[in-house]
């Protein structure tokens, strides 16, 4: 008869080798219709449970009797059930270990093993239970730096340890948080990477600082941390220049600022620039008379800072002081209200027809004609002490005076003088010691008959001096 292979039903199995049974088969040995049967119970393994780092390890040995186990599979019982925690693949002589990844902590974990042969698996009845308390296992990280300038990478390696110890098993793309860092003086955030991948507990990963300071990272991922220790992130090259000086200069007067800093891209001090340069100044005007500022071309810095750098400012406005040299600019200008110097002269600012619509008014440096003014007409002028430079003066200190005086050449009398209050002709005022040394004055002429006066008014100075003289020469008619 041909060879034949029968199975036994597994409810007859159960039924002869009670609720413990593994398998049962029947053999052909040869082509006749003899056969035999058999039938074997698996074993109960030995299991130990031991800590393995954060981890719980399962250790099993193969039965004493019946078929040596193929697998086992490992099912947590308490205090969070989970079938098929971990499968553990044994070798030839049934051994095998596997983990329990996510034991609960601070609590004993009961596991019960299930010997597997072939497609058969044990019963509970002989499924060993083994237990063991899990504590607190540190989980960390080891954060080691390798430092580099700001805005450059910086290398960080990550090793990640259980209860001290290098953790091989810690392999994968990880998540990640890494804080520490301050932004750089200008606002540049540092930049960190998410996540990375660890192979046999290590990782390497790069992020940018951007403030050069000493500096602290942490480094979170998915339930380890860890600390670098202090690390000095350096500066960049420089890149830009900050100023710093007082608000207010004089015309003529040498202005000093107070540094000259060098920063990096994120503004950061540039400490490693050092050593004499050459400056080439913008923002600040020519003044009237055509005088040019002048500044000093060489500053010396020392760790990324030059003190008593000297311009001397000759217009009178808010200058936007910046300097430049080899490709460093100054992103942001210094302001400085530049004010007029003492008086070395007069000018006029303006005249104008007292009687609206009327009057034609012609100036040429300092002398003036005003036509046109009509019956009892006159005239409205401003006039302002100037410096060297031609700017209006500045607090020009006691004991400056402005005589005005009208004189007839055509016409019945003249007219008079009103300043401040005070009338007359002649007239005498005093200048403010302090302030701006504007004066406005009115000269109205009584008469309706054609007229003519000649007005001059001198500046004296403080020692009884003349400084200036101003002309305005004044009709009724053309």
């Amino acid at each position: 008869m041909p060879r034949s292979r029968y199975l036994v039903p597994l409810a007859l199995a159960s039924a002869v080798l009670g609720p413990t049974a593994a398998y049962g088969f029947w053999t052909v040995s040869s082509s006749d219709v003899k056969g035999s049967a058999r039938a074997d119970m698996i074993g109960s393994p030995s299991v130990q449970a031991g800590l393995n780092g954060g981890d719980v390890r399962i250790a099993v040995t193969a039965p004493g009797s019946g078929p040596v186990p193929t697998s086992y599979r490992v099912d947590r019982t308490s205090p969070t059930a989970k079938t098929g925690v971990c499968t553990i693949t044994a070798d030839s002589a049934g051994v095998g270990t596997c983990l329990d990844s996510d034991p609960s902590v601070l609590a004993t974990n009961t596991y019960r093993v299930f010997a597997v042969a072939g497609s058969w698996t044990a019963t509970n009845a002989n499924a060993p239970t083994t237990s063991i308390f899990v504590p607190v296992i540190d989980r960390a990280l080891t954060v080691a730096v390798s430092p580099s300038p700001a805005g450059s990478s910086t290398t960080l390696t990550l090793t990640a340890t259980t209860a001290g110890l290098p953790d091989v098993l810690y392999n994968g793309t990880k998540n990640l948080l890494i804080t520490g860092a301050a932004d750089s003086p200008n606002g540049t955030a540092p930049t960190y990477p998410v996540t990375a991948t660890f192979t046999g507990g290590k990782a390497t990963v790069s992020v940018v600082l951007t403030n050069a300071a000493p500096t602290t990272l942490t480094v979170v991922s998915e339930g380890r941390s860890g600390s670098s220790s202090s690390f000095t992130v350096n500066p960049a090259s420089a890149a830009s220049y900050a100023l710093t000086g007082p608000a207010t200069a004089q015309a003529g007067i040498a202005y000093t600022l107070a540094k000259v800093t060098a920063t990096d891209a994120y503004g950061n001090l540039a400490t490693g620039y050092t050593g004499s340069r050459v400056l080439t100044w913008s923002g600040a005007g020519t003044a009237a008379n055509g005088a040019t500022p002048t500044a000093s071309t060489t500053a010396t810095f020392t760790n990324g800072v030059a003190t008593s750098v000297a311009l001397t400012l000759v217009k009178a406005e808010t200058a936007m002081l910046k300097a430049t040299t080899g490709g460093i600019t100054t992103p942001t200008a210094l302001p400085v209200t530049v004010g007029g110097g003492l008086p070395t002269s007069a000018a006029w600012l303006g005249i104008s027809s007292v009687v609206p619509g009327i009057g034609l008014v012609n100036c040429a440096g300092q002398s003036c004609s005003a036509y046109a003014l009509g019956n009892e007409g006159g005239i409205e002028g401003t006039i302002a002490l100037t410096d060297a430079y031609g700017n209006p003066a500045a607090n020009p200190g006691a004991g400056w005076s402005l005589t005005f005086v009208a004189v007839k050449t055509k016409g019945q009398g003249t007219g008079d003088f009103t300043v401040e209050g005070r009338t007359g002709n002649p007239l005498t005022h005093t200048v403010p010691a302090t302030g701006a040394s504007s004066v406005t004055f009115r000269y109205m002429h009584p008469g309706n008959a054609d007229w003519k006066d000649d007005v001059t008014i001198t500046l004296t100075r403080p020692n009884g001096t003349l400084a200036a003289t101003l002309t305005a020469a004044l009709y009724k008619t053309q």
